[in-house]
């Protein structure tokens, strides 16, 4: 999980793309994270 978009870039860069990636704000990335767990049918945080 990356916080936002330049965490993202530095993971993959790094050759791990993350499966999560949020706005840049705590609430974003945890409204993201909610909304890939809700795919993968986990729980919510």
């Amino acid at each position: 999980m990356a916080i936002g978009e330049i965490t993202a870039d530095a993971m993959c860069s790094g050759g791990h793309p993350p499966s999560v990636v949020g706005d840049g704000s705590l609430e974003g990335s945890l409204a993201a994270l909610n909304q890939y767990l809700a795919g993968k049918g986990g729980p919510m945080i």
